[in-house]
């Protein structure tokens, strides 16, 4: 692949990482919308229980002064109710106005704003209850309170809309969020009815913390609008509201996605204009250059490549130019040095053959010496391994976990190490040839006899034992099965201070065993199914 095309490929590589992480800002701005709605859930929910609270107390309040004493009002004294209904007023400032009426909804005192005809309604409908009713006003809309007194007759109270407002507005999250109470269908019964409303979009079911919990979008004087509604415990068929304008709610992830698209666009065609001046920057010269050792390579040595970048490239070239002076020159007559040369350089090939005659018997000392270590560096790292293995299985008492992880530690440095050594000692065996196994057959008992009289002697406390029948016949590399019984047996002889080591063969089933048995100090019951543990 050219130089251009490598410069190419490479900016276009760095111009792909603004789109990956544009692609994770989509990603962080999904789960940023998902916080934000959390939190506007969250900030309803408040809401619903301060409005619940709110008219509970309101309730409770005109329940209160429903129970009326048997001697406060004489028949026909309405100047006394009327003050009763003053200091109700006066006494609760949430009440727009009180009043007394009879069984069919007529007001018989009040205080206050005058309800419409609509307040009628609730009698007419037998609703009378001890339970908030939504009332249309002369200024817009109430909530009403009707509790039955002692009398034979109502006592009813409007809420003021701005008395729960006020309270509403206090936790607004953002500038042009409002509060409203809705019904079951989404229409708005209390603080403010727009004709948008009467066909707004229907509700989606959203579940957090296990509340029910709904949201919509709407357009509302022209005004995208996102609205989060809960249910009020404690009145069935309530609602209330949180609507803020969606661009103000979403205006944090609306300016990141501008600003992230913005920088991916710019750093996108910044990369895209570095490639192209760098490729052709570069790409230039080394085309120059190239094309300058094809003409020396041809024997064109006239040939002089112009480069003026005032770097390392134009110093380049000007080397390049020196040497084709250098060997013009040597063309034009210069045979003696040619000849010099040639001696000099067939001294050197002397020189060469003589290192590498040199090299080649440092490397067969290398092997040797690799064959050798490697195979005295084993032992102890056996060991090490060996009794690592035992402390770390608790053989020895237990173990704290700090102290488990530093054996951990020494376990995988000395096993890394043993790997080492073991791949130096595979190389040394390849290199000097000795790594292929030369099956033969032969008769084991002629093996044990050699390696019988070869191992030294035990010592006058310790005898040796041996019994193979005749008739085993092989077919193994010989000189390394004697390695394995000669190492096994000197290894008995290393650990048995007194007693016997017994060296015996026998076949079953086809399958030749080869014991060797001492009396040493052999290892622990208890551990000797730990053996061949990890």
């Amino acid at each position: 692949m050219k130089i251009r095309n490598k410069i190419l490929l490479f900016f276009s590589t760095v111009a792909a990482v603004p789109l990956v992480f544009f692609i994770f800002l989509m990603l962080a701005q999904r789960r940023s919308t998902g916080h934000i709605e959390n939190s506007l859930f969250a900030l309803t929910n408040s809401a619903a229980k301060i409005t619940e609270h709110f008219l509970l107390n309101a309730q409770k309040s005109v329940i209160a002064q429903s129970y009326l004493p048997s001697n406060l009002f004489p028949a026909g004294d309405n100047a006394s109710r009327q003050a009763y209904l003053r200091r109700i007023h006066r006494k609760y400032k949430i009440f727009s106005s009180v009043m007394f009426t009879d069984m069919s909804g007529n007001v018989i005192a009040l205080y206050g704003e005058k309800p419409t005809e609509e307040f009628r309604n609730i009698f007419r409908a037998r609703r009378v209850a001890d339970a908030p009713h939504v009332v249309k006003t002369e200024g817009g809309s109430s909530i009403a309170l009707v509790s039955k007194t002692n009398k034979n007759n109502y006592l009813a109270a409007l809420i003021r809309p701005e008395a729960l407002l006020n309270i509403l507005e206090k936790i607004k999250p953002v500038e042009g969020a409002s509060f409203h109470i809705l019904d079951n269908a989404g229409r708005t019964l209390f603080f403010d009815i727009s004709a948008e409303e009467k066909n707004s979009p229907p509700l989606v079911s959203v579940k957090y913390s296990d509340i029910d919990i709904y949201k919509r979008v709407l357009n509302r004087g022209g005004e995208k609008i996102f609205e989060v509604i809960i249910p009020i415990a404690g009145f069935p068929g309530w609602r209330i509201c949180l609507a803020a304008p969606h661009k103000v709610v979403f205006k944090s992830l609306r300016d990141a996605k501008f600003l992230g698209i913005f920088f991916s666009l710019v750093s996108f065609m910044l990369a895209g204009y570095l490639s192209f001046y760098f490729s052709s920057k570069l790409s230039a010269p080394l085309e120059e250059l190239s094309k300058s050792a094809a003409e020396f390579a041809q024997g064109n040595f006239s040939y002089r490549p112009q480069i003026r970048t005032g770097d390392e490239m134009e110093h380049l070239a000007l080397q390049l130019n020196k040497m084709a002076d250098k060997i013009s020159e040597a063309q034009d007559g210069r045979d003696e040095k040619i000849r010099a040369s040639s001696r000099d350089l067939a001294n050197a090939y002397k020189e060469i053959a003589v290192k590498n005659d040199r090299l080649a018997m440092a490397d067969k000392y290398k092997s040797q010496f690799l064959a050798t270590m490697s195979h005295e560096l084993r032992t102890p790292m056996n060991a090490i391994i060996g009794f690592t293995d035992l402390l770390k299985d608790g053989i020895y008492g237990g173990l704290t976990e700090k102290q488990k992880d530093i054996l951990s530690k020494v376990q995988r440095n000395s096993n890394h190490l043993l790997n080492l050594i073991n791949d130096i000692l595979d190389l040394s065996k390849i290199e000097s040839g000795r790594i292929d196994l030369m099956p033969e057959k032969f008769e084991l008992k002629e093996l044990l006899n050699t390696v019988s009289g070869e191992i030294a002697s035990p010592g006058k406390d310790v005898e040796f034992r041996y019994s193979c029948p005749e008739g085993i016949v092989l077919y193994q590399d010989m000189m390394r099965l004697k390695q394995v019984i000669f190492n096994l047996l000197s290894n008995a002889f290393k650990f048995t201070k007194k007693g016997h080591v017994t060296l015996s063969c026998q076949t079953a089933n086809e399958i030749v065993i080869i014991e060797v048995e001492d009396t040493g100090i052999g290892i622990k019951e208890d551990d000797i199914g730990k053996i061949f543990d990890s």
